[in-house]
C-alpha cells in the first residue's frame, strides 16, 4: 500500500507470507541429528519505506532525497539454524537532476 502524503513525498507499507519447503534438504537440529526430512520455513516480513524528495533551486543537483526503509522479518523453521527474527533498518539518501 502506498500514501503520497505530497508531491515529493510518499510511505509504502507492505506484508510478506511465504512458505518453503526445501525438497532434497532435511532438518537437523544443533548435533546435526536429523529432525524432520524436509526443511520447511514459513517466513513473514513486514516493511516500511518513506521518502522525501527535495528540490536544491540549481541545476545540479537538482534534486535529492532521503529515504527510511525498515523491515521485520521473522523465519519459523523446522531447523534451528533458519529460525529467526530480525530487523533491518537502512537511511539514506540519494542525488539526482
Amino acid at each position: 500500500l502506498t500514501k503520497q502524503f505530497a508531491v515529493g513525498f510518499q510511505s509504502k507499507i507492505g506484508v510478506k507470507f511465504q512458505s518453503k519447503d526445501y525438497a532434497g534438504t532435511p532438518a537437523l537440529d544443533e548435533n546435526g541429528d536429523l529432525v524432520g526430512e524436509t526443511r520447511a520455513d514459513s517466513r513473514r516480513e513486514y516493511s516500511l519505506i518513506t521518502t522525501k524528495k527535495f528540490n536544491t533551486g540549481v541545476k545540479y543537483p537538482g534534486a535529492f532525497t532521503v529515504f527510511l526503509n525498515y523491515m521485520y522479518r521473522d523465519n519459523p523453521s523446522n531447523d534451528p539454524y533458519y529460525n529467526f527474527t530480525d530487523n533491518v533498518v537502512l537511511l539514506g539518501f540519494s542525488v539526482g537532476m
